[in-house]
């Protein structure tokens, strides 16, 4: 069905990447490679903004739900349904975007926004590690040959954004020192857009409450603040908290005890890019620069101790290797740089991490287009 159209749009975003990725490779200064991250940035929004969902797709029911918004509510009752939301961004967002009556502004802004923190995340590693050329285009390979991510952006919109968020945010505080403080409100919004995200959110938070402890045996007066501060919030508003823990917790149960939909392929494609990263972590001690990563490696294998608890349930397995994917490009970047680290003998031949990965990703790329998410693209219909 749609073999004509599909094909078409596969094809652009196959040659967009391939283009991108070679203009990477020949260009040695990173200022250099901004610049061409931010075409291929417009290119990609270009291509969310007209994207054409199936009926089955989230994005043909978003549509329909946010022309709902638009036609029945005001602005005044759209504050008030925040108010009573576990959601009030995505709300907020869904809201002004249908303002406009432009459908394809609610993809192409995802895109923006999403593309914009994974390219951040990207740069912030080749900044901290000096990678560019080959090994730089190889990393950007690895994260959009995952040609799921671009359709999770485009289709399904609350997850990526809120997702993209926490990880833009991570890779900021271990990168460049970022306060995690400061990027307190960046968190509240991405959990205000979708319960995975504030799942994430909250996740986050206890791992820089509790490392310092752990590692220092005292809890550093910010730290002390921040209990504080949360304790105090629960205790003068314990109704809001609660909405929030019976929403999350009740659409978690609904996913877990009911018959979702499941997809043999692109839980394939997920464990791939699942066991790259796993290789990865388990080369860290290998590193110098091991110390740096060790936060990076904490939040990996916490993602994926949640995937091997609930990844039975698809939506949930895909959201979280997804994250994973993301969260784990400054370790893969780490040991791109490292020309002479045997990650793998056999018949007497020694393969580089970045053999394995370049690999790993034109296998993704494969199915990705033949048999993933990534096949159903089209921006026409004949």
């Amino acid at each position: 069905m749609f073999a004509i159209e599909r094909f078409v749009g596969i094809g652009c975003y196959v040659v967009a990447l391939l283009c991108c990725c070679h203009f990477v490779k020949k260009t040695p200064s990173l200022k250099k490679v901004k610049k061409i991250l931010n075409i291929y940035l417009l290119i990609l929004i270009i291509m969310a903004y007209f994207y054409v969902p199936y009926t089955t797709m989230d994005l043909y029911r978003i549509q329909i739900e946010v022309k709902r918004w638009v036609s029945s509510y005001s602005l005044t009752d759209i504050f008030g349904q925040c108010l009573r939301s576990s959601t009030p961004g995505w709300l907020i967002y869904g809201y002004f975007l249908g303002l406009t009556r432009l459908e394809g502004l609610l993809p192409a802004c995802t895109a923006l926004i999403v593309y914009h923190n994974i390219f951040s995340v990207i740069i912030s590693t080749a900044e901290y590690e000096n990678t560019y050329g080959s090994k730089l285009s190889d990393l950007l390979f690895y994260i959009m040959s995952i040609g799921e991510i671009y359709i999770l952006a485009i289709g399904n919109i609350r997850t990526a954004i809120g997702l993209s968020i926490v990880a833009v945010c991570f890779v900021n505080e271990t990168y460049h020192k970022s306060n995690f403080f400061k990027d307190i409100p960046l968190y509240l919004i991405a959990a205000s857009f979708h319960q995975a995200a504030l799942i994430m959110c909250a996740a986050r938070i206890l791992i820089v409450l509790v490392d310092p402890i752990i590692e220092n045996g005292k809890i550093p007066v910010w730290n002390l603040i921040a209990l504080t501060v949360i304790l105090a919030f629960f205790a003068a508003k314990p109704q809001v908290i609660l909405r929030f823990l019976n929403s999350a917790t009740g659409k978690a149960i609904n996913y877990l005890s009911k018959n979702y939909y499941d997809y043999f392929w692109e839980r394939l494609i997920g464990v791939l890019n699942i066991i790259v990263v796993l290789v990865a972590m388990l080369q860290i001690r290998k590193l110098k620069s091991k110390r740096k990563l060790k936060e990076t490696f904490w939040f990996c294998a916490l993602i994926v101790l949640l995937i091997v608890l609930f990844g039975n349930e698809f939506a949930i397995f895909r959201r979280l290797s997804v994250l994973l994917s993301i969260i784990a490009i400054p370790i893969i970047g780490s040991l791109l740089v490292e020309d002479d680290l045997c990650v793998l003998k056999f018949g007497g031949r020694c393969f580089s991490f970045q053999k394995i990965l370049n690999f790993n990703s034109w296998i993704v790329l494969l199915l990705e287009c033949v048999r993933g998410d990534l096949c159903g693209y089209k921006f026409f219909q004949l």
